[in-house]
């Protein structure tokens, strides 16, 4: 963004102050917290053939004074990469901040794995596919907290002090057996947990992948899906639902070369779950009505989403199926 040169200058100047603060903070053992956010740029108009003259970014000022964070800078990438989202999902249970950050309500930034190079630093928290969008980064005695644009500042506020003051009190020099013996209890049950979840995030992955690929390679789920969809969206009507969800039926029956017993027995489920779908669908009058309001023709509410249930039930159990199926396959060959 352009602004005034003097504006930019002052920017810079102050920018420049505050980075001068940050190592040596961090050095005295300070608690740094900032807003996960991708960097923005303003400058000044310059004197000759509108160059711009002074130049600041919104993260470069703290990025440069923390190893981590400089890491992905000199490597030619940025550590925080725009990307927003409302799903996160917490790794380090129990910490001072997971309430905090479990609570706020969006994203709008991801942090670069490379600020995951060394032990320094630990991911809070990701997003539903694994990227981190929180982080705690060790500098020395200090410590540099990221958290999600959408956390409340009350909150954060309360939870920081929290760590302030517990730190406070871990520095103490002197300390009773008894005390010690606490913290390294818990900086075990933490290292030990951080690395229980970090093998579970990545089997998820795995397993996210292989369900991606799943899909993918079969033609005859992709339809189902986009019949279950269809039959699920509040832009169509009920009739218009009830015929994609029977199309889905019929799509089903297809692939397993049979009719509703063979239907049944490939999937292991009750012929009800999809008897009831063909039902509504062959209905000749299918207006929505809800059970008290005395009319006698058509379906209520409760009967159209039991059908959008069991058609979500035979969707989901038709990709287990077919991936019971590609795991059977793949035995055999090995």
């Amino acid at each position: 963004m352009r602004v005034e040169e003097e504006a930019a200058k002052e920017v810079v100047e102050e920018l420049q102050r505050r980075s001068e603060e940050v190592e040596p903070f961090l050095q005295a053992g300070g608690v740094f917290v900032a807003e996960a956010q991708a960097a923005s740029t303003i400058w000044g108009q310059g004197s000759r053939y509108n160059s711009p003259y002074h130049e600041a970014d919104s993260a470069s000022w703290f990025v440069y004074r923390v190893p981590a964070l400089s890491y992905p800078m000199h490597r030619g990438t940025a550590p925080f990469i725009a990307g927003s989202g409302t799903d996160i999902e917490i790794r380090e249970v129990g910490h001072p901040l997971e309430n905090v950050i479990r609570e706020a309500h969006r994203y709008t930034t991801r942090i670069s794995d490379e600020v995951f190079h060394t032990s320094s630093s630990v991911v809070l928290a990701t997003t539903r596919i694994g990227d981190a969008v929180a982080a705690e980064i060790t500098v020395g005695p200090g410590l540099v907290l990221l958290v999600p644009t959408g956390v409340d500042r009350k909150g954060l506020l309360a939870a920081v002090t929290e760590i302030v003051e517990t730190r406070a009190r871990h520095r103490q020099e002197w300390l009773l057996p008894e005390e010690a013996e606490l913290l390294a209890a818990e900086n075990k049950l933490r290292q030990a947990t951080r690395d229980q979840l970090k093998v579970m995030a990545d089997r998820q992955q795995s397993l996210a992948a292989l369900r991606a690929s799943v899909i993918n390679d079969n033609i005859n789920i992709q339809r189902a899906i986009v019949y279950y969809e269809n039959g699920t969206s509040a832009t169509r009507s009920p009739k218009q639902a009830m015929q994609d969800l029977y199309k889905l039926v019929e799509l089903l029956e297809g692939h397993f070369q049979g009719g509703e017993d063979k239907l049944a027995a490939e999937l292991g489920v009750e012929k009800a779950r999809f008897k009831h779908i063909k039902k509504l669908a062959n209905q000749p009058v299918l207006d929505i009505r809800h059970a008290t309001s005395g009319e006698t023709v058509g379906a209520d509410v409760a009967e159209v989403q039991q059908a959008r249930d069991d058609a979500k039930a035979l969707v989901q159990r038709f990709i287990e199926v077919c991936y019971e199926e590609l795991e059977r396959r793949k035995a055999a060959t090995h």
